[in-house]
């Protein structure tokens, strides 16, 4: 029987996994309120904007790590 971890690297499998994660980090960013959310909004909305899939691409890396 294939572990968690197994599963989730698949080749198959690791692209929905990485989707869902920028996914969670998009919405997280968007929850945050007040005047430090808007700060952390900004700094990731220029991020965002200066290397388009960055957010993306670091996950990809750390994938193998988190898992």
């Amino acid at each position: 029987m294939p572990t968690l971890k197994d599963t989730l690297l698949k080749q198959d499998k690791r692209p929905h996994v990485i989707t869902d994660c920028v996914q969670l980090i998009d919405d997280e960013v968007a929850s945050k309120r007040g005047l430090a959310g808007m700060a952390v909004k900004a700094a990731y909305a220029m991020v965002k904007k200066v290397k388009p899939g960055i957010v993306r691409e670091a996950v990809d890396h750390m994938l193998d790590e988190f898992v």
